[in-house]
């Protein structure tokens, strides 16, 4: 198929002070904003491939303003992921505070 590319492995640690966790996401959202990269996440019992992410807003007035109006701390990361077995649903939406507690 004469494909090329490469890989770049990121390790988290069992000790969760030893890594910079935002690093990890911010390879993640630029990863998922280049359509010629792809990301997977793996870990001792299960494979994530995202495939998009959005932004939530934690007070529901600012669902109306601009994401550049809102403070970060103010809003909420999910990230979409693709099913990787033929029984599970299409896409699962999660937090990523939550897939980092399972990575």
């Amino acid at each position: 198929m004469s494909v090329k590319g490469q890989a770049k492995i990121v390790f988290k640690p069992s000790q969760p002070n030893k890594v910079d966790l935002s690093q990890g996401v911010t390879n993640l959202l630029e990863n998922l904003k280049n359509e010629n990269k792809a990301h997977v996440l793996l870990s001792s019992n299960k494979v994530l491939c995202p495939v998009g992410f959005e932004y939530t807003p934690l007070v529901p007035i600012d669902a109306y303003k601009k994401l550049e109006d809102i403070k970060p701390e103010n809003l909420e990361l999910w990230i979409i992921t693709s099913a990787l077995k033929r029984f599970d649903p299409s896409f699962v939406i999660k937090r990523w505070k939550h897939i980092l507690e399972s990575l």
